[in-house]
């Protein structure tokens, strides 16, 4: 894929390991964007809404994320 989309997961999934989940969100929602499916942001995006207690978004992101096999 292309390098640049690449580091966006990168930096997106830094912050979700160090607890900086707006951070976090805003760089794997525009990875997911450009490139689709993804279960590993999208798993990471539903845990981040489950932090944040926003429980609807985290059920669908998980949806999500089982439906493409995680």
């Amino acid at each position: 894929g292309d390098t640049a989309i690449t580091y966006f997961k990168t930096i997106g999934l830094s912050y979700y390991y160090t607890e900086k989940y707006d951070s976090a969100l805003s760089y794997l929602s525009r990875y997911v964007a450009v490139t689709g499916d993804d279960e590993k942001c999208y798993s990471s995006i539903s845990s981040i809404y489950t932090e944040k207690n926003n429980l609807d978004s985290a059920a669908a992101y998980m949806s999500k994320a089982c439906k493409i096999g995680i």
